[in-house]
Parts: C-alpha cells; sequence; structure tokens
C-alpha cells in the first residue's frame, strides 16, 4: 500500500510541469522508437549515458509515448525498488528490520519524488540494490564455489552495466571497491574470489563504453569530471590548499547534515523526516560498532562512499547522486528501529510497543506524503 498508492495518487497532475531534462529523455525515447539507434556512450542524452533512454522507448511502445505514460516506467520501478531493498535488508540484518526499511522507503520524499520523474534514478537504485544483494550473497555462500562464483559475477555484470544507465556510476564503483578491500583486510572466507570474479565480470560488460571513451577520452573525461565540486566557480576562487581542502570537507559534511537532519532544520527538500533520520543515524551508530560483521560493513561502506562522493559533487542534481547511499541509510534507519525496539522490550509492554510503532509510522507517513502533496513538488 505503501509503495503503490502514494505514487498513483494525482499521477497526472503531480508534478504538473516537465523539467528540461525530463523532456531530454522523453525525446531521446522517441528517437529510439523512430531511428533505432541514437549512441550509447558519454554525453548520448545531455551529460547522461543512453541507456535508460532505449528502456524508455521501449516501455512507450507498450503504455504509449505521453508523459503520463513515460512516468509509469520510473513508477514500477520504484516498486520493485522497495522490494529489492526488503531482500537486501532481510539477508543482512533480518526480517524486522528489513520489513521497517522497505516501509520508510516507501514513504520516503526522496523516493516519492524521483519515482514521478522521468529520469534514470530509480533504473540507477534498482542497480545498486541488486549490487549489493548480489554480492552478499556470493560472500554467505560458503558451500558451493560454483554459486558463489555465478553471484559474484551476476553482481559484476550488474555494475558493468550501470555506465550505460546513470552519470553517478563512479560513486557505486568506489562503493563496491571500498566493501571489498575490507572484506579482504578482515580476511573473511572467500572475499579473494568473489572481489576477482565480480571485477572481471564487471569490465567484460563495460568493454564497450570502455572502447567508446576510448576513442574520444576528452567526453569520457569531462563526464566523469564535469559534476566535480573542484570545477565550480566557487571552489576556483579559493586560494591556498587550506581553504580548498576546508570547503571540499564543509560539502561533505553537509551533504550528511541534509540526508539525517535536513528535516531538523526547516529545509523544504529534506531527504529524509525527522524521525527517520534519527533512526538512520542510530543505526549508524550501532552498525559502527560491529562493523566487522559484513552485513553492517556494507551498510557503512556504501553510506561513506555515497554521502562523500556525492557531496563532491557540485550542487546541482547532488540529490539524484545521492543514489548509492540512499538505500544504506534507509536500511541503517530500519535497522535502528528494530534496535531500539529490542532495547524497549521488557522496559514497556507489547502493546505499548505496538501503538508506538503505529504513531512512528503514521507520522513518517503523515510528514513524508504532506511535503510532497500538501506544499507542491519540487523538481530535485
Amino acid at each position: 500500500v505503501a509503495a503503490v498508492l502514494p505514487r498513483l495518487f494525482r499521477l497526472d497532475s503531480l508534478p504538473g510541469h516537465v523539467s528540461p531534462i525530463e523532456g531530454l529523455f522523453a525525446s531521446a525515447a522517441s528517437r529510439v522508437t523512430s531511428e533505432g539507434w541514437i549512441g550509447l556512450g558519454p554525453g548520448a542524452v545531455a551529460d547522461e549515458p543512453a541507456g535508460f533512454a532505449y528502456l524508455l522507448g521501449a516501455w512507450s511502445l507498450l503504455a504509449g509515448d505521453s508523459i503520463l505514460a513515460l512516468r509509469l516506467l520510473p513508477l514500477v520501478l520504484s516498486v520493485v525498488t522497495v522490494a529489492l531493498l526488503y531482500l537486501l535488508a532481510r539477508r543482512l540484518l533480518g526480517f524486522r528490520p528489513a520489513l521497517f526499511a522497505s516501509a520508510m522507503l516507501a514513504l520516503s520524499l526522496w523516493h516519492l519524488q524521483f519515482s514521478r520523474l522521468i529520469l534514470p534514478t530509480m533504473l540507477m537504485l534498482c542497480a545498486v540494490l541488486a549490487t549489493a544483494h548480489l554480492l552478499a550473497a556470493a560472500l554467505h555462500e560458503t558451500r558451493s564455489g560454483a554459486r558463489r562464483r555465478s553471484l559474484a559475477m551476476a553482481a559484476g555484470l550488474v555494475v558493468g552495466l550501470t555506465p550505460y544507465v546513470d552519470s553517478s556510476f563512479p560513486i557505486l564503483l568506489a562503493a563496491v571497491a571500498l566493501y571489498c578491500i575490507t572484506q579482504v583486510a578482515l580476511e573473511n572466507e572467500n572475499a579473494r574470489e568473489v572481489a576477482a570474479a565480480l571485477w572481471i565480470a564487471a569490465a567484460l560488460a563495460a568493454l564497450p563504453y570502455l572502447f567508446m571513451a576510448a576513442s574520444d577520452p576528452g567526453a569520457a573525461f569531462e563526464q566523469l569530471t564535469g559534476y566535480s565540486i573542484t570545477a565550480s566557480p566557487e571552489y576556483q576562487a579559493l586560494q591556498g590548499i587550506t581553504e580548498q581542502t576546508r570547503y571540499l570537507v564543509a560539502s561533505v559534511v553537509s551533504t550528511a547534515g541534509r540526508v539525517l537532519f535536513g528535516a531538523f532544520g526547516g529545509e523544504r527538500t529534506m531527504l529524509l523526516d525527522a524521525f527517520t533520520g534519527l533512526m538512520a543515524l542510530t543505526g549508524l551508530m550501532v552498525c559502527t560498532v560491529r562493523w566487522r560483521d559484513r552485513g553492517h560493513m556494507l551498510l557503512l561502506t556504501f553510506f561513506a562512499a555515497g554521502i562523500v562522493l556525492a557531496g563532491l559533487t557540485t550542487e546541482h542534481g547532488v540529490y539524484g547522486r545521492l543514489v548509492v547511499a540512499m538505500p544504506a541509510t534507509l536500511a541503517a534507519a530500519g535497522f535502528g528501529l528494530h534496535w531500539a525496539l529490542t532495547w524497549l522490550e521488557g522496559r514497556l509492554s507489547k502493546p505499548a510497543i505496538y501503538g508506538f510503532v503505529a504513531l512512528l509510522v503514521a507520522l513518517i507517513a503523515y510528514m513524508n506524503l504532506d511535503a510532497y502533496f500538501g506544499a507542491g513538488p519540487t523538481v530535485p
């Protein structure tokens, strides 16, 4: 109910306008259906890859090419991401944290905004969640070496396809690399084998992209660095390494603050409501204490890489580039609520705990839905 009904409600009128980047993807989808091939590499659709445009073109053949019909595709993908987060969090954290995490994702303002926009964000979120789930499954597979390698290669295949989907793919690559490094460093069983299989499969899947990048290295380099905060006029105006470093650190801290504490500051473009942000902070703190656990380490590395690298990009579009950090953040929020309820057990009666959960979910739903439908949505 939380995943489907809010996304269908007033879909024909909210958001009422088409942003320029949405118009470019809609136009690219139309070209796909008429021309068949519009390119694939860096900058095929403005500054974005064209993979989503091909999927959108195929979708338009089934659902139509109106804006409402095209917006149904990210909506469907957004419902899929709720299920994928549940599966990932259940594998890493257990049933109750997974249930809470998927509910919080379904109700989050960040997710609700992008589920109604003709952008590749929801497709990229599917890739992030699928990668994390397959990687975790591969590392947990201790009985069958063939199955372990197959899962790792499947994760690598998804990673290798992300350069064709969204320009935020370097953030996912960094998160996966950081997680693989931690598992190898901790000498976890089969970590080297899983990492090798994953990166070989990723390299093979990315070969067409690498060939296109090699044919025009300038365009590829510009795509990778075009969103860097170091290219901004504000950064360029700074004098000295100290001032530049302070600016970069402040940008990362600001990004983390907007994710976890944006609602406390009354920001119109909050990413999480105050209660979900508090639960996420609690979950991340508990995960930090238990950092040797593979599941907790995965959340920490994806959150850290996602926040830091998104914070080092330009302000425009940064909310979309948080696609790697947000699943870990919401999973941590679900785990934080689970941990809080575990602490309350024995201190409060079960009816009181059930009432607390019901009230908290109701408040989370109200704050997010009112922020989107009450004041009118903004395009992130």
